[in-house]
């Protein structure tokens, strides 16, 4: 078998504790599957700071005096680029769900001529009142689902330097389409971002629950969607649990 393209992953994280066991699971679990080489960096801007176990990177950045959910985002960002030592480059959130083989399936997207990869149509599932929502858009693609390299490497990084919202996701999709080397998998099926599973004010649009949100009572959609993983999820995120 052919040995898969090196790849770094970034994970920002901010006081976020009770999250991280899920986040080394899933990732950890989806590294092991993975026959490339992987650099996995914690970029940690928080007082509460992660208990790495998987040989992580783990940038330990100072607190900011004036706490804001975007500035630190993109600072933890920043500072993880500069020790990203491999091309190709993931977003690794610490409240998502990922496939085991998710970074296997993301790298095959990679096509000649297309620096910027992943899932349209994204799935969010708020935890607390088991609603959820599949998105139709294809314009763009959530940063947990987006891997990126070459040229789209080099516009992260100016990009961070001059953006003052937490919206990244948008600014490289744009670019990338803009330019004709971005590719969008039509279905999302290798990811689902877990909504309200910690108290606190997060960026993303994803972390409040609207109106359109729709029922799971039954918890079927999540079954669905997660596999086996959705009763490791509900027992450590639920009120019963």
């Amino acid at each position: 078998m052919k040995k898969q393209p090196s790849i770094s992953i970034i994970t920002p994280v901010n006081n976020r504790s009770k999250t991280w066991e899920m986040c080394e699971k899933f990732c950890g679990r989806a590294i092991g599957n993975y026959s490339g080489e992987v650099q996995w960096i914690v970029s940690d801007g928080g007082t509460d700071r992660a208990k790495c176990t998987l040989g992580q990177t783990h940038l330990l950045n100072e607190p900011l005096q004036c706490p804001n959910p975007t500035a630190d985002f993109i600072r933890n960002m920043t500072e993880a680029l500069k020790v990203a030592k491999h091309d190709i480059i993931f977003f690794y959130e610490d409240d998502d769900w990922h496939s085991s083989d998710y970074f296997t399936k993301t790298v095959a997207l990679f096509k000649d001529g297309i620096d910027i990869v992943g899932e349209g149509c994204a799935r969010y599932y708020y935890i607390p009142t088991a609603k959820y929502h599949e998105h139709a858009n294809m314009e763009h693609v959530s940063l947990c689902q987006t891997a990126l390299r070459g040229r789209m490497r080099d516009y992260l990084a100016t990009a961070l330097d001059y953006c003052d919202t937490p919206f990244i996701d948008l600014e490289l999709w744009k670019h990338g389409i803009q330019k004709e080397i971005g590719y969008i998998a039509p279905i999302s099926l290798n990811c689902v971002g877990l909504k309200g599973l910690t108290p606190g004010n997060f960026i993303g649009n994803g972390h409040r629950e609207h109106g359109w949100y729709l029922n799971d009572s039954d918890h079927r959609i999540l079954n669905q969607w997660c596999g086996e993983d959705a009763e490791w999820i509900l027992t450590n995120f639920t009120e019963q649990s």
